[in-house]
């Protein structure tokens, strides 16, 4: 048997509650692989692929380049982008 699913409308005073989205369509650009999108099937860096990898200084730079780029081609404006090896953290900042 299914299980009801419960979809709460972000409603606020009567209406959609509406903000802004950049961080969460930078992430779909991230998680994505190329040919995700169907309007745009060169989007996508596939974080996936760099689960428990080593990140080399090389591999950083590639990574850097390969967000960037992508960003850019999703149409973002003033992106920065920082991967820390020692944490392996993301930093990404975009703006549409």
């Amino acid at each position: 048997m299914a299980k009801d699913i419960n979809l709460k409308a972000p409603i606020v005073n009567g209406d959609w509650n509406v903000s802004f989205s950049d961080e969460q369509h930078i992430e779909h650009v991230l998680m994505a692989a190329p040919g995700h999108f169907k309007n745009a099937p060169l989007i996508g860096v596939n974080m996936t692929d760099y689960i428990n990898s080593t990140l080399s200084p090389t591999t950083v730079a590639e990574l850097e380049k390969k967000i960037r780029l992508n960003l850019e081609a999703d149409g973002a404006k003033n992106i920065s982008v920082s991967v820390d090896p020692a944490t392996s953290t993301i930093n990404t900042h975009g703006v549409y």
